[in-house]
């Protein structure tokens, strides 16, 4: 423990010590960036004092007088901060290195901070001799201008930038294309703004400065006001002939006072009028790319809608089920409402007056704005999306004639193939009954087939031939296949069924020759007493005898005339004494077949 404790304080005193190294560290690495900041100022503004000239081809109008008092003071002021600030660098610098050297780390590598303290000690000594030069320069050697003089070179200084934006901006106007998209126009109205906005401010200050200026060298402005608010106001010299008090350099202030704004008057007159002509041609582009941009919108909903009817189409086809055919019909249906709605779209961006192109004025510089050429694409575009909507209008309403059709179709295919299974089921049970009445059963249901196969099989017929394609022949060739055989099967069944039905005919017995009527006899009734014990007494008779059945019909109702056939009888009564007899009641049962037959 003791061992820990010791390791412990002596890694909690390293790491004191290092972090007052990088808090010192920090603390002078922060104060060199201010105090650098603030020098750099200083040495920039006495640089500006000592190169400063005045903008009027160097012409120096008065003696050379010494720096200003106000100025001096300033410099001083500014002097004595800086340099206070940089000695109390220098001190925090000098303490850092001493706690530095005196630091108890053995680990610490405390050669990199040692060599920037003692090399920004050296550079803070450099800018301190360097200031005090540069003040005793200024105080020296550079003489500066009077009110006047300060007063022109503030104008000249405004009058060159005023003419340097306009350069600019006319070369901006001229040189830059004309917007296609609304992106480009939305710069383009900002930039256009933005010269606006510059070009009038500085107009507003040369003027000032001019006016400021012509008062103190007697000079008038040509108009009462300015022509325009981008506009430079013109001074002209009505000092025709100079008193004898007038010095030299009140008519160099005044004629170069004249001829600026002169030249200003001219170069800012047709920066207005091209920024004007730029202005309306931006307006009207601004209007064409509106339409432009309505069209992007319609042409992407156009798009959509062909999509729309193309995924249509592919679900319309005689193979798919009817809940597939409704949904495409629903889709069909939006798509259709949606159709006029674009075509008025379409028509309400219609091609305005075509762009007569305009030209901005020529300026100094000869140059001149570009022509318009948007008419063409917005009309070509316009055209074209009416063409695509009209085409998709066509085609949407074949579409819907198609949809219907396969509806038709495929409900009549649904419904009669619902019908066939039902009558298919039917016929199934009918072929296991067994009843005297099947044939009238099996009758109703042939019957029903047949009023089927005359419903269905024409119309599937006219609906199949409306298709361009077999598909539709396809599609109903077994359905109707399927209706002629269950029409075939319930003949067949029928007529099997009324062969077999022969057996339940009800044959009675011949009878002989009508006898003579007997004579008539006469006996006394016994009483009712008398006849039951007489009945009583006599043995039981047997039940009448039944009429003959046939247990073995004919093969086919349909007998060649000439054919042999058996017939198997059983008389419940025995075989008839006479041969005779078996044969008329032979000849009877054919009779009654024929007879059914017919």
């Amino acid at each position: 423990l003791d061992d820990l404790s010791d390791t412990w304080t002596r890694y909690r005193r390293t790491l004191n010590i290092r972090l007052k190294v990088a808090d010192d560290l920090i603390r002078i690495l922060r104060s060199v960036r201010e105090d650098d900041y603030y020098f750099g100022l200083f040495s920039d503004r006495l640089q500006t004092v000592l190169v400063g000239m005045p903008l009027t081809d160097g012409r120096d109008f008065h003696t050379s007088p010494q720096l200003h008092e106000i100025e001096i003071d300033h410099i001083h002021s500014e002097l004595q901060d800086v340099t206070s600030r940089i000695a109390n660098q220098q001190q925090a610098l000098e303490r850092a290195l001493d706690n530095l050297q005196r630091a108890e780390d053995g680990t610490l590598n405390t050669l990199e901070p040692t060599n920037f303290y003692r090399n920004q000690i050296q550079i803070n000594l450099q800018r301190l001799q360097q200031l005090e030069d540069q003040v005793n320069n200024v105080q020296s050697s550079k003489p500066l201008w009077l009110s006047w003089n300060d007063t022109l070179v503030d104008f000249a200084s405004s009058a060159q930038k005023l003419d340097e934006v306009i350069a600019t901006s006319m070369a901006r106007m001229a040189r830059t294309p004309l917007p296609r998209t609304g992106p480009e126009l939305t710069d383009a109205l900002s930039v256009h703004k933005q010269d606006s906005n510059l070009v009038f401010d500085l107009v507003s200050v040369v003027n000032s400065k001019a006016a400021t200026l012509a008062d103190l060298v007697s000079a008038r402005p040509a108009d009462d006001y300015p022509k325009g608010p981008y506009r430079v106001r013109r001074y002209v010299d009505l000092n025709l002939a100079p008193g004898p008090q007038e010095s030299e350099i009140t008519r160099n202030i005044r004629s170069e006072l004249c001829i600026t704004t002169a030249g200003l008057e001219t170069r800012s007159t047709a920066w207005e009028k091209m920024w004007n002509s730029n202005k309306q041609i931006l307006e009207k582009i601004s209007g064409h790319i509106g339409s432009l941009e309505s069209l992007d919108v319609i042409e992407r909903d156009v798009r959509n809608a062909e999509n729309e009817l193309r995924n249509i189409t592919v679900l319309v086809t005689v193979e798919a089920n009817i809940p597939q055919i409704e949904h495409a019909d629903t889709g069909l249906r939006h798509l259709e409402d949606t159709i006029p709605e674009l075509q008025s779209r379409v028509r309400s961006v219609a091609y305005l007056p075509g762009i007569e192109p305009i030209r901005g004025p020529t300026d100094l510089l000869e140059i001149t704005s570009a022509d318009i050429g948007l008419e063409s694409p917005l009309r070509e575009r316009q055209q074209h999306l009416e063409k695509r909507v009209s085409d998709l209008s066509v085609a949407t309403a074949n579409c819907r004639s198609e949809v219907n059709l396969t509806l038709q179709l495929l409900r009549a295919v649904d419904d009669a193939e619902n019908r066939l299974s039902q009558i298919t089921m039917n016929l199934n049970q009918l072929r296991t009954l067994d009843t005297p009445d099947a044939p009238r059963l099996i009758n109703e249901q042939l019957i029903e087939a047949q009023r089927l196969a005359r419903r269905y099989a024409p119309q599937l017929e006219v609906l199949a031939n409306k298709f361009p394609t077999e598909q539709a022949h396809k599609r109903v060739r077994p359905v109707l296949s399927r209706l002629q055989d269950s029409v075939d099967a319930f003949e067949q069944l029928y007529e099997e069924t009324r062969v077999r039905s022969e057996k339940y005919i009800n044959l009675d017995r011949l009878r002989g020759e009508k006898l003579p009527e007997e004579p008539q006899t006469r006996r006394q009734i016994e009483p009712l007493d008398e006849v039951m014990e007489f009945q009583k007494t006599q043995p039981p008779m047997a039940p009448p005898p039944r009429p003959p059945t046939i247990t073995k019909p004919l093969a086919n109702i349909h007998v060649v005339e000439g054919t042999p056939v058996t017939l198997r009888i059983e008389f419940d009564s025995g075989i008839p004494p006479s041969t005779s007899y078996l044969l008329l009641y032979i000849k009877l049962i054919l009779s009654e077949i024929s007879m059914k037959k017919t």
